[in-house]
């Protein structure tokens, strides 16, 4: 054998002797400079999780107190953020968003996530982050625009997009043999 497959099994030895002496020992996960993402709970970061104690954590935390929003779920964020009233919570399909976010391409998954919760590239945001010195929305000229604004806004191109938008949805629905009760829900 050359030095190199010695030094490679004496190594090796070694490891397995650091291993077996500290596998024991709890080894706190650190934060890493160049890391796109990572999953925190309580403080404490995740190297690998359990999908559904995660889900647990976001949809079912226990022990919450009002003002402490650490402990708030995703349907409390959502409930406060549009003051939701709890009544209505119930006839939210949350399984069913679940559904249409994880088959949507992560692309879309992105952008949903970050309209949905006004992280995006709209007036406010964009004055915020200091890419523009206004926060008007440019299509109409208003001030202190955002996600919600962008949806509602009524431009005259804005309402022109709705009108043909709403064209191609009811048009996919005689494609698609949409139920007429449905139908109707949407379009009114």
């Amino acid at each position: 054998m050359d030095i190199w497959t010695l030094l490679n099994i004496e190594m090796d030895t070694h490891t397995g002797e650091y291993y077996q002496l500290h596998k024991a020992k709890e080894c706190p996960n650190i934060a890493m400079a160049n890391e796109s993402l990572s999953v925190w709970i309580d403080d404490e970061k995740l190297s690998c999780f359990d999908k559904q104690m995660l889900y647990d954590k976001v949809f079912a935390r226990t022990g919450k107190e009002r003002k402490d929003k650490s402990t708030w779920t995703c349907q409390d964020f959502w409930k406060e953020r549009e003051n939701i009233p709890e009544e209505a919570m119930d006839y939210i399909h949350w399984e069913a968003l679940k559904k249409a976010l994880t088959n949507s391409p992560q692309g879309t998954q992105r952008w949903m996530l970050k309209h949905s919760t006004g992280q995006c590239g709209v007036g406010r945001m964009l004055q915020r982050r200091n890419y523009q010195e206004h926060s008007m929305w440019l299509r109409c000229g208003e001030q202190d625009k955002t996600t919600k604004h962008v949806i509602q806004c009524q431009a005259v191109d804005t309402q022109q997009r709705w009108i043909t938008g709403i064209k191609a949805i009811r048009q996919w629905f005689i494609t698609t043999s949409t139920n007429p009760d449905l139908q109707h829900v949407i379009n009114n």
